[in-house]
């Protein structure tokens, strides 16, 4: 059953002030940690997103405040994967100033927003005047500070992974099994799939299949008589068959399983990634960088028709992922990759994200990090900031790099003379305390201790104005309502 109930400025800055104790006191360098208990899994973190989207409130009008301003920290973190924390600050900040404004009307007037509006497109293009001509490696090292919290591991170890495989290239992030971290990177197309089965493998170490001849596809094996042609060849020109695919029957297995320990054949049958409409795209990703067509359920051919013919060097297989070695890169994958480049423009959030992280995957731009700690806790952590850290790096790399502490929004409010476009100083100045939030946080939690001068701090210019955007979207929002329609209980 819904409820409609009217909005409370109480309710509103109660609801911030949860946010402020929580979310805002993460923010830089000399930011503390959070303790999430997960149903009783307790996690230590200082990501913004994280932190903001697990708080909650039994009261339904606090708790849709928490949503909204959480969204505005998602929105930031699945564009840019970094400057939450700051996005958060930004929202809380601009509520409160405008609230405790007598002089401003409650709700906000549609007027007076779009007022702001021209504030924040001006101060966007003061932030966008004062990006650094070119960026340098060391510039490029004081990002990764700044996101890694001035930890120079693991700063290190995402400059070493980005600058491998380039801002565009795939960089994951894992668990490794010892107390160490390090950086791998890959030649060649690696998919997060191994062997179906473990007996596929004669030793726990993995499989390295040398010319391998290779089938690829969704359509279903469920009789050995479909791969017997390719079988067949594997056999007499004494090469490996391996197959891609996750749809083959227990019984298909079992016949090769038999085969390979009595050393008629070498093979290996591997898992497709994906889910759904996603494993019908890999299987076509890993068929064209394989050379081969691709048997697809409803397809009117079979795996019998597959050439023997190939463009695979050497398969690599471990227990987690599975490396593909071509003996050159052939101009369809090319085509494809830049294809599957071009249709990540026209999206957003996840499908963005998907589209080029496989387009990269069949440019063979991939690099791992794998994070090292002595307790789950401590890897966790370590992992929110590995993931914030790379995508802060790349995001730099991409759309320039700014001073950072918060001085780029101050410099950029003078920048863009925005005391010279509104008459009304009440506006300008809860907006000039807004965007100095940042920098004054910074300086009470510590930060600006632990670097030696201002140009030591830097950020993406990317997570500043987004940070600013999506914040202060939030915020506009919840004073623009006076009214909340919630779920009631029965």
């Amino acid at each position: 059953m819904k409820g409609i109930q009217n909005l409370e400025t109480s309710h509103i800055l109660n609801a911030i002030t949860d946010i402020e104790n929580t979310v805002c006191s993460t923010l830089g360098p000399g930011g503390t940690c959070v303790i999430i208990n997960r149903g009783g899994h307790p996690l230590i973190t200082k990501d913004g997103v994280s932190i903001a989207k697990d708080i909650a409130s039994n009261n339904p009008i606090t708790d849709a405040i928490f949503k909204m301003i959480a969204e505005a920290a998602g929105s930031v973190s699945s564009k840019v994967g970094d400057g939450t924390t700051s996005a958060t600050v930004i929202a809380c900040a601009f509520i409160r100033n405008y609230l405790m404004s007598k002089e401003m009307k409650w709700p906000m007037p549609y007027n007076t927003r779009m007022q702001f509006e021209t504030m924040i497109s001006k101060e966007i293009d003061g932030i966008e005047s004062q990006k650094f001509k070119k960026t340098k490696p060391e510039d490029l090292m004081k990002v990764a500070l700044v996101s890694s919290n001035n930890d120079e591991d693991i700063a290190k170890l995402s400059y070493d992974a980005v600058t491998a495989v380039g801002p565009d290239g795939v960089v994951f992030v894992d668990y490794s099994k010892d107390d160490d971290s390090r950086v791998l990177v890959y030649e060649g197309y690696r998919l997060k799939k191994s062997i179906v089965d473990p007996r596929f493998a004669m030793n726990t170490a993995g499989l390295i299949l040398i010319n391998p001849i290779v089938l690829v596809g969704t359509k279903i094996i469920d009789n050995i008589n479909q791969i017997q042609k390719a079988a067949t060849i594997a056999v007499e020109e004494q090469r490996p068959l391996v197959i891609i695919t996750n749809a083959i029957s227990d019984d298909v297995i079992g016949i090769l399983l038999s085969n390979l320990h009595k050393n008629v054949i070498n093979v290996a049958v591997i898992g497709l990634p994906g889910t759904g409409r996603t494993i019908k795209d890999f299987a076509g990703d890993i068929a064209t960088y394989c050379g081969i067509t691709a048997i697809m359920e409803g397809d009117s051919i079979g795996y019998d028709q597959v050439s023997p013919i190939n463009n695979v060097k050497k398969i690599i297989v471990n227990p987690k992922f599975t490396t593909i070695l071509p003996k050159s890169l052939n101009d369809e994958t090319k085509v494809r990759a830049e294809t599957l480049i071009e249709t990540a423009k026209t999206l957003t959030g996840a499908d963005k994200d998907e589209y080029t992280q496989r387009a990269n995957t069949l440019l063979g731009n991939v690099a791992e990090i794998q994070i090292g700690g002595s307790t789950y806790n401590e890897r966790s952590e370590k992992y929110d900031r590995l993931d914030d850290t790379v995508h802060a790096l790349q995001s730099a790399v991409k759309s320039g790099i700014v001073l950072g502490q918060g001085l780029t929004y101050i410099n950029g409010f003078k920048t863009a003379k925005i005391k010279s476009i509104n008459p009304n100083k009440n506006m300008i100045d809860i907006f000039e305390k807004t965007i100095n939030k940042i920098h004054d946080i910074l300086t009470e939690n510590g930060s600006t201790e632990l670097v030696k001068v201002d140009e030591d701090i830097l950020d993406p210019a990317e997570a500043v104005t987004s940070a600013l955007r999506a914040g202060m979207s939030a915020a506009l929002n919840i004073l623009s309502a006076k009214t909340i329609i919630t779920e009631q209980k029965e």
